[in-house]
Formats: structure tokens, sequence, C-alpha cells
């Protein structure tokens, strides 16, 4: 009879190939490179892959809030001039230290303008880098005639326009006399509707047809350090210090010793151009029975001063108010700041 149970050596075969499965087994479960310690291995990895992905979202949202709020974003400027290559808003990044820096701004064929002043509100205005040519100056709604190159002379004494007050107190200048050729001129270079041609409506809302003598000389005093538009209240008695009414015979200037090329594109006389018009009355009369028919100027050769609307030796420079909250970022390679559309 045979038997049928397992030999020996079988069994002992068996045991063998056992073993040897389970080693296999065992070293691809918990060896080196196992399941487990690879399995160990991609949750770790998984881990700091989300610890990274979520430190990235944290950086980039710190970063659109910094930027948001009008901050510099992470980018500096190799020059280290404190000036931001990240886009931002530009009356959070403006100090006086950059007045007089370049704008890309392009209207009316003129192309290179500069960053004027920034209120207490943080408003921004540029201006052109010099006088305008003298054909681009508005003349219907003006009553301007032209001269020269660059000079502007009002031969006829325009009608005193009314609406020149809508925005006046942006630009600083708070009262006008209609009864006067001073102020009727006046009233023509600070109706905006006069000097829409240089406004682009992508960057900027408003412009006039030259700055006030309160908003350039505080724009001179914070660039400069000086303390001149202090005595503005020492000279006349109406409007913003200057007067906008009649005034003693006695002619006023104001030596600015400091020539920046911002307020003094030239130094001494640009051809027969002596310097550019104030939107601001003098009440400079000549006799007692004079009708008052001068305008403040900037003359290159010294600084404030006087002169009447029919000296054709003067120019205009159209100021430009930006749109409110403009974003805008430092070119480093064109040295101007890039204006952003809203």
């Amino acid at each position: 009879m045979k038997n049928k149970g397992i030999t020996l050596i079988a069994l002992v075969i068996t045991i063998i190939v056992l073993l040897i499965l389970a080693g296999i087994t065992i070293n691809l479960t918990i060896g080196e490179h196992g399941i487990l310690t690879m399995a160990k291995e991609a949750g770790k990895n998984y881990q700091n892959a989300a610890e990274y992905e979520q430190g990235a979202i944290g950086n980039f949202f710190n970063e659109a809030q910094n930027i948001i709020a009008g901050g510099n974003g992470s980018e500096t400027n190799p020059d280290e001039s404190g000036r931001p290559t990240a886009i931002v808003k530009l009356s959070d990044a403006l100090s006086s230290n950059y007045y007089g820096d370049k704008v890309k701004y392009s209207v009316n064929g003129i192309e290179e303008w500069k960053i004027f002043y920034k209120d207490a509100n943080g408003e921004v205005f540029i201006m052109p880098s010099e006088c305008i040519p003298a054909v681009k100056i508005p003349t219907i709604s003006t009553n301007i005639q032209t001269s020269g190159e660059y000079n502007a002379i009002w031969n006829t004494v325009p009608a005193f326009q009314s609406n020149w007050s809508t925005n006046a107190e942006l630009f600083m200048q708070d009262k006008l006399n209609s009864n006067y050729k001073n102020s009727k001129v006046a009233s023509v270079l600070l109706n905006t509707n006069n000097w829409t041609s240089f406004v682009n409506d992508d960057y900027a809302d408003l412009a006039v047809g030259g700055p006030t003598s309160v908003m350039f000389l505080r724009s001179y005093d914070e660039k400069n350090n000086t303390n001149h538009s202090s005595k503005l209240n020492l000279i006349g008695s109406g409007g913003y210090g200057i007067s906008y009414s009649k005034q003693s015979s006695s002619v006023i200037t104001m030596d600015l010793s400091i020539k920046d090329e911002l307020y003094f594109p030239y130094t001494e006389l640009n051809g027969s151009n002596n310097g550019y018009f104030f939107a601001t009355p003098h009440g400079y009369y000549g006799s007692v029975s004079g009708d008052p028919e001068c305008l403040c100027t900037l003359q290159y050769t010294n600084g404030l001063n006087i002169a009447g609307i029919n000296i054709d030796k003067f120019g205009i420079r159209p100021v430009v108010h930006l749109k409110t909250g403009i974003t805008a970022k430092w070119n480093q390679t064109t040295q101007m700041w890039d204006l952003q559309t809203k």
C-alpha cells in the first residue's frame, strides 16, 4: 500500500521556498526601497510640497495686498534710488525728491512731461518740460494771440469766464475779480474746458493753462527745502496771497536762487521767450486809476515776477491733473514713470 503523505524532503523544500518568499515580501515591504519606506517618503514629499505651496500662496497674497495698498512689492531698484519697479499707487511712491522726474505721457504732440507736484490729498500734477509751442496753444476759446515760437499775448482782453472756479481749488486759486483785466485772463487759464487738448483720457482728467503761484511755490519749496510760499501772504491782499484786485504801483518780485530745471527749463532768455505765465493775477496797475492787467510769471533770469498780458515775451506751460489713485512703475531703462491705465 502506497503512502499518500508528503516526504520530509518535499516538506523541507516547501519551507525553504516559503522562507524565500517571506524574505522577498518583507524586503519589498519594509526594506530600504520597500513599499512602506517609499510610502513614508511620498508622504513627506507631499507634506513638503503642500507647505511650499501654502507659503507661495501666502507670499503672493501678501505681495498682492502690499501692491493694492500702494507698497513697492518685492522688487527693488538696483540703482538704489528708491523708485519702485513694481506697479504702485503713484501718490504713495512720490516724494518731493522725485519732482522733475519724467513721465511717460503723450498728448497733442507734447511728449516730454515731468512730475510737478503732489498735494496734501495725494493728487498728482504734471507739466511739460518747457513752454508748449505757440502752434499748440488753444486760441479760439481763450482769446490768445501767439507770437514767435512760444509766446502768448492778449491784445484783446477776453470776457470773464464764470466757470473758471469749477476746479480752481484743486489747482490752488480761490478768488478772482471779474471787473479787472488780470482776473479775466486768469479765468481763461483756469477754465479747464479751454485746455482739454492736453488731457490724455487714459491717465488724466483735467488741465489748466499754467501753474498758480501757490502750487508753484509749494512745489519749489518742497523740492528745494526753502520757504518762499509763506511770503505769499505779504504780497497783495486777495486770493491765495497774490492780489486779484488793485495794488500799489511797486513791482513785487521774488528771487528764486536755486535754478532747478523743473521750474527753470532755461536760465537765460530762450530766444524771445523770457518765461511763462502763471494762472494767477497780480494787482499791479501802474497808476491810481489803472485797471490791473498783470499776471504773475516765472522769469528765467530771476524768479517770480509779473508781466502785462499784452507783453509778448512769455509762454504757456499747462498743468495736468492725473486721475486720482493712478498707478505707475519706474522704468529703469527709460528713466521715467510708466503710467498705468485705470
